[in-house]
Protein backbone atom coordinates (compact mmCIF):
# COMPACT_ATOMS: atom_id res chain seq x y z
CA UNK A 1 0.00 0.00 0.00
CA UNK A 2 3.06 2.45 1.01
CA UNK A 3 4.89 1.58 -2.73
CA UNK A 4 1.39 2.40 -4.27
CA UNK A 5 0.74 5.69 -2.64
CA UNK A 6 4.50 6.99 -2.86
CA UNK A 7 4.06 5.83 -6.63
CA UNK A 8 0.91 7.95 -6.55
CA UNK A 9 3.07 11.10 -4.89
CA UNK A 10 5.43 11.40 -7.65
CA UNK A 11 3.17 10.93 -10.30
CA UNK A 12 1.26 13.76 -8.96
CA UNK A 13 4.48 16.28 -8.48
CA UNK A 14 5.40 15.27 -12.26
CA UNK A 15 1.96 14.82 -14.32
CA UNK A 16 -0.48 17.55 -14.69
CA UNK A 17 -2.43 19.03 -17.50
CA UNK A 18 -1.91 22.68 -18.02
CA UNK A 19 1.11 24.72 -19.57
CA UNK A 20 1.77 27.93 -17.65
CA UNK A 21 3.27 28.92 -21.22
CA UNK A 22 4.82 32.53 -19.95
CA UNK A 23 6.79 31.87 -17.10
CA UNK A 24 9.82 30.58 -16.69
CA UNK A 25 12.20 28.44 -14.28
CA UNK A 26 15.93 29.78 -15.07
CA UNK A 27 18.68 27.82 -13.10
CA UNK A 28 22.33 27.73 -13.01
CA UNK A 29 25.55 26.65 -10.88
CA UNK A 30 27.61 30.05 -9.50
CA UNK A 31 30.66 30.19 -8.42
CA UNK A 32 30.72 32.40 -4.36
CA UNK A 33 34.57 32.06 -3.80
CA UNK A 34 35.24 35.46 -5.83
CA UNK A 35 36.05 33.53 -9.16
CA UNK A 36 39.53 33.13 -10.66
CA UNK A 37 41.31 30.40 -12.20
CA UNK A 38 40.04 26.78 -11.57
CA UNK A 39 43.37 24.19 -12.48
CA UNK A 40 44.17 20.83 -10.80
CA UNK A 41 44.01 20.25 -7.03
CA UNK A 42 42.25 23.11 -7.08
CA UNK A 43 38.33 23.15 -4.79
CA UNK A 44 35.83 26.02 -5.43
CA UNK A 45 32.63 27.29 -3.46
CA UNK A 46 29.30 26.95 -5.76
CA UNK A 47 25.39 27.60 -5.27
CA UNK A 48 22.99 26.46 -7.57
CA UNK A 49 20.38 28.95 -7.85
CA UNK A 50 16.67 28.76 -9.74
CA UNK A 51 14.95 32.08 -10.44
CA UNK A 52 11.03 31.94 -11.51
CA UNK A 53 9.33 34.36 -13.36
CA UNK A 54 6.17 35.15 -11.07
CA UNK A 55 3.66 36.33 -13.90
CA UNK A 56 1.13 33.86 -13.41
CA UNK A 57 1.98 31.92 -10.60
CA UNK A 58 2.82 31.46 -7.27
CA UNK A 59 5.84 29.62 -6.44
CA UNK A 60 8.06 26.43 -7.05
CA UNK A 61 6.46 23.02 -6.41
CA UNK A 62 9.06 20.69 -7.83
CA UNK A 63 12.00 20.77 -9.46
CA UNK A 64 14.71 17.64 -10.61
CA UNK A 65 17.53 18.21 -12.95
CA UNK A 66 21.02 16.06 -13.11
CA UNK A 67 24.72 17.28 -13.32
CA UNK A 68 27.59 16.26 -15.26
CA UNK A 69 30.63 17.28 -16.54
CA UNK A 70 31.68 17.67 -20.28
CA UNK A 71 34.82 18.03 -21.60
CA UNK A 72 36.60 20.34 -24.98
CA UNK A 73 38.01 18.32 -26.54
CA UNK A 74 35.57 15.50 -25.92
CA UNK A 75 36.84 12.53 -24.26
CA UNK A 76 37.08 12.99 -20.64
CA UNK A 77 35.13 14.08 -17.86
CA UNK A 78 35.18 14.05 -13.52
CA UNK A 79 33.14 12.22 -11.16
CA UNK A 80 30.58 13.89 -9.89
CA UNK A 81 30.32 11.57 -6.56
CA UNK A 82 33.73 11.67 -5.53
CA UNK A 83 34.39 15.46 -6.53
CA UNK A 84 31.10 17.08 -5.19
CA UNK A 85 29.43 17.60 -1.77
CA UNK A 86 26.62 19.94 -1.74
CA UNK A 87 23.46 20.60 0.35
CA UNK A 88 20.71 22.18 0.89
CA UNK A 89 20.64 25.25 2.58
CA UNK A 90 18.44 25.92 5.61
CA UNK A 91 15.23 27.29 5.21
CA UNK A 92 12.52 27.15 2.45
CA UNK A 93 14.46 24.30 0.44
CA UNK A 94 13.03 22.17 3.50
CA UNK A 95 10.20 22.42 2.17
CA UNK A 96 10.73 19.88 -0.77
CA UNK A 97 13.61 17.47 0.62
CA UNK A 98 12.03 14.10 2.72
CA UNK A 99 10.72 14.25 5.13
CA UNK A 100 8.87 17.26 4.78
CA UNK A 101 8.78 17.04 0.54
CA UNK A 102 9.62 14.61 -1.59
CA UNK A 103 12.39 13.46 -2.53
CA UNK A 104 13.99 10.25 -3.85
CA UNK A 105 17.68 11.31 -3.48
CA UNK A 106 17.50 15.52 -2.57
CA UNK A 107 21.92 15.81 -3.71
CA UNK A 108 21.52 13.43 -6.52
CA UNK A 109 21.98 9.70 -7.29
CA UNK A 110 25.57 8.49 -8.30
CA UNK A 111 24.84 6.93 -11.98
CA UNK A 112 28.25 6.88 -13.68
CA UNK A 113 30.39 10.39 -13.26
CA UNK A 114 27.01 12.15 -13.21
CA UNK A 115 24.25 13.02 -9.90
CA UNK A 116 21.03 12.52 -11.61
CA UNK A 117 17.92 13.44 -10.36
CA UNK A 118 18.75 16.03 -7.80
CA UNK A 119 15.91 18.00 -6.10
CA UNK A 120 12.43 17.23 -4.78
CA UNK A 121 8.50 18.72 -4.23
CA UNK A 122 6.86 19.91 -1.85
CA UNK A 123 3.58 18.52 -0.05
CA UNK A 124 1.28 19.75 -2.30
CA UNK A 125 -1.10 16.59 -2.31
CA UNK A 126 -1.40 17.75 1.22
CA UNK A 127 -0.18 13.99 2.63
CA UNK A 128 -0.15 13.95 6.68
CA UNK A 129 -0.97 17.49 6.99
CA UNK A 130 -0.15 19.46 10.05
CA UNK A 131 2.68 17.59 10.95
CA UNK A 132 0.21 15.00 12.23
CA UNK A 133 1.49 10.94 12.07
CA UNK A 134 0.61 9.72 9.06
CA UNK A 135 -1.96 6.66 8.67
CA UNK A 136 -0.78 3.55 8.20
CA UNK A 137 -1.97 3.34 4.78
CA UNK A 138 -0.05 6.80 3.96
CA UNK A 139 3.63 7.29 2.97
CA UNK A 140 5.41 8.74 5.39
CA UNK A 141 6.37 10.98 3.57
CA UNK A 142 6.12 14.59 2.46
CA UNK A 143 4.56 15.62 5.37
CA UNK A 144 5.56 19.54 5.48
CA UNK A 145 3.53 22.81 5.00
CA UNK A 146 3.71 24.52 0.95
CA UNK A 147 5.73 27.89 0.94
CA UNK A 148 4.18 30.17 -1.71
CA UNK A 149 6.81 32.75 -3.67
CA UNK A 150 9.65 30.24 -3.88
CA UNK A 151 12.32 31.10 -6.79
CA UNK A 152 10.61 34.90 -7.11
CA UNK A 153 12.36 37.73 -6.89
CA UNK A 154 15.96 38.95 -8.11
CA UNK A 155 17.73 36.44 -5.87
CA UNK A 156 15.77 34.05 -6.63
CA UNK A 157 15.70 30.68 -4.70
CA UNK A 158 18.98 28.87 -3.34
CA UNK A 159 18.40 25.28 -4.17
CA UNK A 160 21.90 23.94 -3.45
CA UNK A 161 25.24 24.82 -1.42
CA UNK A 162 28.81 24.13 -1.12
CA UNK A 163 29.73 27.34 0.94
CA UNK A 164 33.50 26.30 1.68
CA UNK A 165 36.41 23.94 0.94
CA UNK A 166 36.61 22.42 3.89
CA UNK A 167 35.88 19.26 5.46
CA UNK A 168 35.51 18.18 1.32
CA UNK A 169 32.56 20.12 0.46
CA UNK A 170 32.59 22.20 -2.96
CA UNK A 171 33.72 21.06 -5.94
CA UNK A 172 37.23 19.06 -5.48
CA UNK A 173 38.82 19.13 -9.15
CA UNK A 174 40.96 16.04 -9.38
CA UNK A 175 44.36 16.06 -10.05
CA UNK A 176 44.62 14.01 -13.14
CA UNK A 177 42.81 16.45 -15.48
CA UNK A 178 43.83 16.28 -18.88
CA UNK A 179 46.27 19.21 -18.91
CA UNK A 180 44.94 21.84 -21.46
CA UNK A 181 41.64 20.61 -21.50
CA UNK A 182 38.75 23.15 -20.65
CA UNK A 183 36.02 21.27 -18.37
CA UNK A 184 32.25 22.43 -17.59
CA UNK A 185 30.42 21.55 -14.34
CA UNK A 186 27.07 22.10 -15.64
CA UNK A 187 22.99 21.49 -15.84
CA UNK A 188 22.73 18.24 -17.88
CA UNK A 189 20.94 19.90 -21.25
CA UNK A 190 17.56 18.22 -21.43
CA UNK A 191 17.26 17.21 -17.46
CA UNK A 192 15.50 20.38 -15.79
CA UNK A 193 12.13 19.84 -15.02
CA UNK A 194 9.87 21.93 -12.69
CA UNK A 195 6.18 22.42 -12.32
CA UNK A 196 4.70 25.49 -10.60
CA UNK A 197 1.76 26.26 -8.07
CA UNK A 198 -1.02 28.30 -10.12
CA UNK A 199 -3.58 28.76 -7.90
CA UNK A 200 -4.38 27.11 -4.55
CA UNK A 201 -7.72 26.92 -1.89
CA UNK A 202 -6.68 27.87 1.36
CA UNK A 203 -9.85 26.15 3.18
CA UNK A 204 -9.30 23.27 1.44
CA UNK A 205 -5.59 23.01 1.51
CA UNK A 206 -5.49 22.29 -2.10
CA UNK A 207 -3.10 23.50 -4.93
CA UNK A 208 -3.05 22.77 -8.62
CA UNK A 209 0.41 22.66 -10.11
CA UNK A 210 1.64 23.65 -13.98
CA UNK A 211 4.71 22.60 -16.02
CA UNK A 212 6.62 25.57 -16.67
CA UNK A 213 9.62 26.34 -19.25
CA UNK A 214 12.74 25.27 -18.14
CA UNK A 215 16.25 27.05 -18.81
CA UNK A 216 19.87 26.37 -17.71
CA UNK A 217 22.83 28.68 -17.13
CA UNK A 218 26.42 27.85 -18.60
CA UNK A 219 27.98 26.27 -15.40
CA UNK A 220 31.22 26.37 -14.51
CA UNK A 221 34.62 26.18 -16.36
CA UNK A 222 37.55 25.05 -15.20
CA UNK A 223 40.81 23.79 -16.41
CA UNK A 224 42.11 25.06 -19.77
CA UNK A 225 45.01 26.30 -18.77
CA UNK A 226 47.84 24.04 -17.48
CA UNK A 227 50.49 26.74 -15.79
CA UNK A 228 52.29 25.71 -12.96
CA UNK A 229 51.29 27.59 -9.57
CA UNK A 230 54.14 29.99 -9.52
CA UNK A 231 57.32 29.40 -7.31
CA UNK A 232 60.70 31.14 -7.19
CA UNK A 233 63.43 29.24 -8.98
CA UNK A 234 65.96 30.40 -5.73
CA UNK A 235 69.20 28.13 -7.70
CA UNK A 236 68.73 30.83 -10.71
CA UNK A 237 67.98 33.73 -8.79
CA UNK A 238 70.42 36.88 -8.43
CA UNK A 239 71.04 36.57 -5.61
CA UNK A 240 69.61 33.40 -4.35
CA UNK A 241 67.74 33.45 -1.54
CA UNK A 242 69.94 32.72 2.05
CA UNK A 243 72.99 34.95 0.50
CA UNK A 244 74.84 37.29 2.06
CA UNK A 245 75.98 40.64 0.45
CA UNK A 246 79.71 40.52 2.43
CA UNK A 247 80.90 43.59 0.02
CA UNK A 248 81.70 47.24 1.33
CA UNK A 249 78.92 49.37 2.38
CA UNK A 250 80.62 52.70 2.09
CA UNK A 251 82.42 54.21 -0.77
CA UNK A 252 83.27 57.56 1.39
CA UNK A 253 83.45 55.54 5.16
CA UNK A 254 81.01 58.05 6.28
CA UNK A 255 77.72 57.36 4.09
CA UNK A 256 76.17 54.33 3.65
CA UNK A 257 75.90 54.21 -0.35
CA UNK A 258 76.87 51.10 -1.42
CA UNK A 259 75.47 48.16 -0.85
CA UNK A 260 72.21 45.79 -3.26
CA UNK A 261 69.48 47.66 -4.37
CA UNK A 262 68.46 45.29 -7.39
CA UNK A 263 67.03 41.83 -7.23
CA UNK A 264 66.75 39.33 -10.44
CA UNK A 265 64.04 36.68 -9.56
CA UNK A 266 63.63 33.87 -11.39
CA UNK A 267 59.66 31.99 -11.53
CA UNK A 268 59.08 28.29 -12.80
CA UNK A 269 56.48 29.94 -15.14
CA UNK A 270 55.22 33.26 -16.34
CA UNK A 271 53.47 35.54 -13.85
CA UNK A 272 51.48 38.42 -14.18
CA UNK A 273 49.21 40.16 -12.01
CA UNK A 274 45.78 38.11 -10.82
CA UNK A 275 43.81 38.39 -14.08
CA UNK A 276 46.67 36.28 -15.46
CA UNK A 277 47.58 38.77 -18.51
CA UNK A 278 48.38 41.66 -17.32
CA UNK A 279 52.09 42.76 -16.65
CA UNK A 280 53.59 42.51 -13.08
CA UNK A 281 54.54 46.01 -11.54
CA UNK A 282 55.63 47.41 -7.87
CA UNK A 283 52.31 46.86 -6.39
CA UNK A 284 53.16 42.82 -6.85
CA UNK A 285 56.69 43.22 -4.93
CA UNK A 286 56.88 44.42 -1.47
CA UNK A 287 60.20 44.28 1.22
CA UNK A 288 60.83 43.68 4.95
CA UNK A 289 63.18 43.26 7.40
CA UNK A 290 64.36 41.81 10.14
CA UNK A 291 65.15 44.76 13.33
CA UNK A 292 61.64 46.68 12.78
CA UNK A 293 63.10 49.52 11.55
CA UNK A 294 62.00 51.01 8.32
CA UNK A 295 62.63 49.23 4.93
CA UNK A 296 63.82 49.84 1.41
CA UNK A 297 60.75 51.21 -1.12
CA UNK A 298 60.75 48.77 -4.08
CA UNK A 299 60.98 51.72 -7.00
CA UNK A 300 60.77 49.51 -10.34
CA UNK A 301 60.00 46.12 -11.19
CA UNK A 302 60.03 45.14 -15.18
CA UNK A 303 60.09 41.61 -17.11
CA UNK A 304 64.02 40.32 -18.07
CA UNK A 305 64.45 38.26 -20.86
CA UNK A 306 60.90 36.63 -20.77
CA UNK A 307 58.03 36.82 -18.36
CA UNK A 308 59.38 34.08 -16.08
CA UNK A 309 62.33 36.82 -14.73
CA UNK A 310 61.42 39.66 -13.02
CA UNK A 311 63.49 42.90 -11.87
CA UNK A 312 62.81 44.33 -8.48
CA UNK A 313 64.62 47.59 -7.66
CA UNK A 314 64.55 49.38 -4.62
CA UNK A 315 65.79 52.89 -3.39
CA UNK A 316 68.91 52.63 -1.23
CA UNK A 317 71.23 49.82 0.14
CA UNK A 318 70.05 46.66 2.33
CA UNK A 319 69.91 47.35 6.56
CA UNK A 320 73.12 46.04 7.94
CA UNK A 321 73.31 43.29 9.46
CA UNK A 322 69.96 42.94 9.38
CA UNK A 323 68.05 40.32 6.92
CA UNK A 324 66.00 41.82 3.84
CA UNK A 325 63.00 40.02 2.38
CA UNK A 326 61.50 40.22 -1.31
CA UNK A 327 58.16 39.01 -1.27
CA UNK A 328 56.48 38.32 -4.97
CA UNK A 329 52.45 38.51 -4.86
CA UNK A 330 51.98 37.55 -8.10
CA UNK A 331 50.26 34.78 -10.27
CA UNK A 332 50.19 32.01 -13.39
CA UNK A 333 48.87 32.56 -16.84
CA UNK A 334 45.78 30.50 -15.12
CA UNK A 335 45.16 33.05 -12.21
CA UNK A 336 46.85 31.16 -9.87
CA UNK A 337 48.19 32.85 -7.09
CA UNK A 338 51.93 31.85 -6.21
CA UNK A 339 52.50 29.48 -3.07
CA UNK A 340 52.92 31.03 0.18
CA UNK A 341 53.91 28.94 2.97
CA UNK A 342 55.23 32.05 5.21
CA UNK A 343 58.67 32.03 6.64
CA UNK A 344 60.22 29.03 7.26
CA UNK A 345 63.28 30.28 8.22
CA UNK A 346 66.53 28.79 7.01
CA UNK A 347 64.36 26.83 4.68
CA UNK A 348 63.84 28.58 1.29
CA UNK A 349 60.31 29.77 0.65
CA UNK A 350 58.72 29.99 -2.55
CA UNK A 351 57.41 33.46 -2.43
CA UNK A 352 60.04 35.08 -1.68
CA UNK A 353 64.03 35.72 -1.36
CA UNK A 354 66.08 36.68 1.89
CA UNK A 355 69.55 37.97 1.79
CA UNK A 356 71.47 39.01 4.43
CA UNK A 357 74.30 42.59 4.56
CA UNK A 358 77.13 41.65 6.65
CA UNK A 359 80.31 42.92 5.33
CA UNK A 360 83.47 41.24 5.36
CA UNK A 361 81.63 37.49 6.17
CA UNK A 362 82.44 35.33 2.56
CA UNK A 363 81.89 32.27 4.65
CA UNK A 364 78.37 32.90 5.01
CA UNK A 365 78.39 31.91 8.39
CA UNK A 366 76.55 35.33 9.46
CA UNK A 367 79.43 36.54 11.58
CA UNK A 368 82.70 38.13 10.52
CA UNK A 369 86.06 36.49 11.62
CA UNK A 370 89.51 35.20 10.66
CA UNK A 371 87.85 32.02 8.91
CA UNK A 372 86.28 34.62 5.81
CA UNK A 373 90.03 35.54 4.89
CA UNK A 374 91.25 31.66 4.20
CA UNK A 375 87.53 31.09 2.25
CA UNK A 376 88.38 34.20 0.43
CA UNK A 377 91.95 32.68 -0.59
CA UNK A 378 90.40 29.24 -1.08
CA UNK A 379 88.27 31.05 -3.42
CA UNK A 380 90.69 33.11 -5.58
CA UNK A 381 92.97 30.26 -5.77
CA UNK A 382 90.42 27.58 -7.04
CA UNK A 383 91.16 25.47 -4.02
CA UNK A 384 87.46 25.31 -2.74
CA UNK A 385 84.13 26.05 -4.97
CA UNK A 386 82.43 28.91 -3.89
CA UNK A 387 79.00 26.94 -3.86
CA UNK A 388 80.74 25.14 -0.95
CA UNK A 389 79.96 27.83 1.25
CA UNK A 390 76.59 29.04 -0.44
CA UNK A 391 73.28 29.05 -2.21
CA UNK A 392 75.63 31.01 -5.28
CA UNK A 393 78.20 29.54 -7.54
CA UNK A 394 79.54 32.56 -8.84
CA UNK A 395 82.75 33.63 -7.70
CA UNK A 396 82.01 36.95 -7.98
CA UNK A 397 78.97 36.81 -5.03
CA UNK A 398 81.17 36.35 -2.54
CA UNK A 399 84.69 37.84 -2.95
CA UNK A 400 83.89 40.77 -5.32
CA UNK A 401 84.82 43.12 -2.17
CA UNK A 402 85.36 46.03 -3.90
CA UNK A 403 81.75 46.01 -6.22
CA UNK A 404 83.76 46.67 -9.08
CA UNK A 405 82.07 43.60 -11.06
CA UNK A 406 84.86 41.53 -11.62
CA UNK A 407 86.83 39.77 -8.79
CA UNK A 408 89.65 36.72 -8.20
CA UNK A 409 92.99 36.66 -9.58
CA UNK A 410 91.49 39.59 -12.58
CA UNK A 411 91.15 42.45 -9.62
CA UNK A 412 94.06 42.39 -6.85
CA UNK A 413 92.35 45.37 -4.83
CA UNK A 414 89.37 43.16 -4.13
CA UNK A 415 91.75 41.43 -1.06
CA UNK A 416 92.90 44.97 -0.35
CA UNK A 417 88.91 46.22 0.37
CA UNK A 418 88.48 43.28 2.34
CA UNK A 419 91.26 44.02 4.52
CA UNK A 420 89.78 47.60 4.73
CA UNK A 421 86.55 46.02 5.87
CA UNK A 422 87.99 43.98 8.77
CA UNK A 423 90.24 46.40 10.10
CA UNK A 424 87.72 49.21 9.80
CA UNK A 425 89.42 50.92 7.14
CA UNK A 426 88.30 53.93 5.06
CA UNK A 427 86.39 53.93 2.76
CA UNK A 428 84.38 50.90 5.65
CA UNK A 429 82.51 52.79 8.26
CA UNK A 430 83.91 50.63 11.00
CA UNK A 431 86.20 47.54 12.23
CA UNK A 432 84.04 44.81 10.78
CA UNK A 433 85.86 41.79 11.98
CA UNK A 434 83.27 39.79 15.35
CA UNK A 435 80.74 41.84 13.93
CA UNK A 436 77.25 39.43 13.27
CA UNK A 437 73.80 39.40 11.98
CA UNK A 438 71.53 40.72 14.31
CA UNK A 439 68.76 37.94 13.95
CA UNK A 440 68.13 35.18 12.40
CA UNK A 441 67.08 34.22 8.92
CA UNK A 442 63.26 34.89 9.13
Amino acid sequence: MKASAISAVLLSLCLVTLVSAQDTFTVDINRTDGGGAIGAGDCFEFEIVGHLMDGSNEGLAFFAFDLEVVSDPPGSTVNLGTAVIMSAPAGVVDNFSAPQGYSVDFTGTVVGDDLIQAGGGQNTIRNCPDGKPCPPEFPDFPMGDVALGVGHGVDGVVLFEAPACVAAFGFTVPGDITPGTTYTFQIKPGSLYANVITSHDVGLGTYVVDPVTTVIGGGVVFGGCDAPTPEIVHASSIPCSGTVDAAIESSNGSALDRGLQSAEIHFNTEVYKADGSSAVDASNFSLTETGGGAVPAVTAVGYGADNTIVIVDWDRPLTLQEWTTIHADVYSACGAAITNLGDLGAANEPDRVDIAFLPGDVDRTFDTGPFDLLVFRQIVNGVTPSSNFGCSSNDCDYIDSNRSGVCGLTDPFDLLTFRQIVNGVSPTTRVWNGAAMNNPRP
